[in-house]
């Protein structure tokens, strides 16, 4: 009984507070947006480092690493990926964390930015103005380094952790404005996810907001490989498909991976989800 009162009431007190803050609206997902400009980037025989900045979300598990190896076999020479990443962590931490890596070399070559699903949360207290100024200005850093800037939006709640987010589709959009404002990358990874029933929403993240090692192979790093792979890849009959499946191999695989986990038999074997003492983004 007092579950479900609790419940009630982190309903009630998380919709009083959207609606302080102005975030009761619902804009529509903002999709994917090619860059303005794309620097140059390094000959295959040198190394292409990736950066991917954000919340747990990017600091657990290897789909920063299985991603690389994508991006690696398709543009015939090495990717080196690192991660400036927190569990629980905002944009708050996220720019001056990004600005410090930026100091130092090596400088990157792609730059991956995701914080909307922590910058949403009503515990963190980032407004849309202060989540707005923050990206910006990783954004501009990035490119000020010489990279790429690629805005990602990621992160499917549900659950206790989805009310905990009222605002999350306006944090959304808003990385659909600074794309726009900025010429940066805009890469939407959330329709996989939404094509999902609810029992395999539910499968695939398992505690309402830490997806399965397995569901982010299958769901997010094919997204982003699909967009990244023409800016990054060399294209014409010399690509070696043998290495790299082409669009519509890779959507096959990307089917089947998909028909698997709405039946559950993707997640055989794969490791426990974060337990209640490790529920921060």
């Amino acid at each position: 009984m007092w579950g479900a009162v609790g419940g009630l009431a982190l309903a009630g007190l998380a919709v009083l507070a959207a609606g302080r803050l102005g975030l009761l609206h619902h804009p529509p997902p903002p999709g994917s947006r090619p860059p303005a400009w794309v620097p140059p980037l390094p000959p295959a025989d040198r190394p292409l480092v990736l950066l991917a900045a954000g919340t747990s979300l990017t600091a657990r598990g290897d789909w920063v690493e299985q991603l690389g190896r994508a991006l690696q076999a398709c543009r015939g020479g090495p990717v080196q990926v690192e991660r400036v990443a927190r569990v629980g962590a905002s944009s708050r931490w996220g720019q001056p964390a990004l600005a410090a890596r930026l100091a130092r070399p090596p400088a990157p070559h792609l730059v991956l930015i995701e914080f909307t699903v922590n910058d949403a949360a009503l515990l963190r207290w980032v407004t849309l103005g202060e989540s707005r100024r923050r990206v910006t200005g990783m954004v501009e850093a990035a490119r000020a380094a010489g990279a790429l800037p690629v805005l990602v939006v990621m992160g499917v709640v549900h659950g206790r952790e989805r009310w905990e987010r009222p605002g999350l589709p306006a944090y959304r959009a808003l990385y659909g404005e600074i794309a726009r404002k900025t010429g940066a990358m805009l890469v939407d990874t959330l329709p996989p996810w939404q094509a999902l029933s609810p029992g395999a929403l539910a499968r695939a993240v398992p505690d309402g907001s830490h997806p399965t090692p397995e569901a982010m192979a299958t769901l997010l790093v094919p997204r982003l490989d699909e967009a990244l792979r023409p800016i990054v890849c060399p294209s014409g009959p010399g690509m070696d498909r043998s290495v790299a499946p082409g669009p519509e191999e890779q959507g096959a695989q990307h089917r089947d991976r998909l028909g698997r986990l709405a039946t559950g038999q993707a997640h055989a074997g794969l490791q426990p989800a974060p337990g209640p003492h490790d529920r921060q983004q």
